[in-house]
């Protein structure tokens, strides 16, 4: 909490615990000097008073409640409370919203994964079980596009770069290989030969 952003930081006496020749910890402690930077943040933006409320998940700061006030304000300690009781109802909410929304995208692989097994079984090659997928097989990896690459044969689906580019950068990715997989947000820095098409792919994923 800064009840005003134009204080004046008063020291610490003594500056060292006596005891242990620390610097007293003030983790927990409610009033306490902040950055010069944030003070002329809060400046810039015209604020007198701010104050922030934690929010908590597997005991990380998650994210924060920004309070702003245009003039100096002193916020009571039984508002103070409140607040705080509200980001901890905030944080495990945060937890339970996670939880489900993991628990829903497992139940959506999992049903993505069994129409995957069930076009294989019924096609007589295996390339056409996939292309058969569809939008469910970039749905599978969350792609935008997938080109399939069986011998000197590519399959696209979705969008991708120009075909004519595909087949060397097949050949790069083959050299990426490990563990039998490759995968990159950034495809255009690694391959130099990326940057003509990193419009319509700025990541890839080998398998």
């Amino acid at each position: 909490m800064i009840p005003n952003s134009t204080y004046q930081p008063i020291a610490l006496v003594p500056a060292h615990n006596p005891v242990d020749d620390r610097p007293t910890d003030l983790s927990l402690s409610v009033l306490r000097n902040v950055s010069p930077l944030h003070l002329e943040y809060l400046s810039n933006m015209g604020v007198g008073a701010s104050m922030s409320i934690s929010l908590i998940q597997d005991q990380k700061l998650w994210g924060l409640i920004a309070c702003h006030h245009s003039t100096p304000r002193r916020v009571p300690y039984s508002v103070r409370t409140i607040c705080e009781f509200v980001g901890q109802v905030m944080s495990v909410e945060l937890s339970n919203k996670e939880d489900h929304e993991d628990l829903d995208y497992k139940m959506t692989l999992k049903s993505l994964q069994g129409k995957l097994v069930e076009s294989l079984s019924q096609s007589e090659r295996f390339l056409d079980g996939l292309v058969q997928l569809d939008s469910n097989l970039l749905d599978l990896v969350s792609a935008s596009g997938v080109a399939i690459c069986a011998a000197d044969q590519i399959i696209c689906v979705g969008q991708t770069p120009p075909e004519a580019e595909l087949p060397a950068l097949r050949d790069w990715v083959k050299t990426q290989i490990q563990h039998n997989q490759f995968e990159t947000r950034s495809l255009a820095q690694l391959c130099p030969a990326a940057e003509s098409f990193k419009a319509v792919a700025s990541g890839v994923l080998a398998l």
